[in-house]
């Protein structure tokens, strides 16, 4: 990972190479590990962060409002069964169970401010187009790209825990992006 992000920073004519592949052959997002954890650390880079993000986070975006629809229109749904949702949800998890990994460190310096990045694109983008509702005093349960946003921010926040507190972590996730 950390061979990744070094190449990405001292080869930007590699990293845009990388970012056009993603751009022309969007459905390589939706089907590789590999591409997202490149899109997060080219994420990292400063000067490649806005492009991956807005990449990424299109993809998801337009992903969950394809399966949104699906869900209202049973003829969709049955004509197109796999909107590939499920899958990249997978793919996201999968990364976030790798920076709870015993050897996260280097992938965490890596890749956490892209998936703080992430997240935050997320989240307002939820809160654009989506009803916030409350039931109980809580944030219901909303089936949305906003929830999958506070997921990944709550998980990074988390997952180095243990040698800083809650609100340190956070407090200092948000002054990175």
């Amino acid at each position: 990972m950390e061979l990744l992000c070094q190449i990405f920073r001292e080869n930007p004519l590699t990293a845009i190479n990388f970012l056009k592949f993603f751009k022309k052959n969007r459905k390589a997002i939706h089907t590789s590990t590999f591409s997202i954890i490149c899109l997060l650390v080219l994420a990292s880079v400063e000067r490649f962060q806005i492009e991956a993000i807005n990449l990424l986070s299109s993809c998801l975006i337009k992903l969950w409002q394809a399966s949104s629809r699906s869900e209202k229109d049973g003829w969709l749904k049955d004509a197109f069964n796999d909107w590939q949702l499920d899958t990249v949800k997978e793919k996201i998890d999968v990364v976030l169970q790798l920076l709870k990994s015993e050897n996260a460190m280097s992938w965490y310096n890596c890749i956490c401010p892209g998936l703080v990045k992430l997240s935050l694109k997320l989240i307002s983008e939820g809160c654009k187009h989506y009803q916030i509702r409350i039931s109980e005093g809580r944030l219901a349960d909303l089936d949305n790209v906003g929830t999958t946003g506070r997921l990944i921010f709550v998980e990074v926040a988390t997952c180095q825990i243990n040698q800083k507190n809650l609100e340190d972590q956070l407090s200092e996730l948000i002054s990175k992006c």
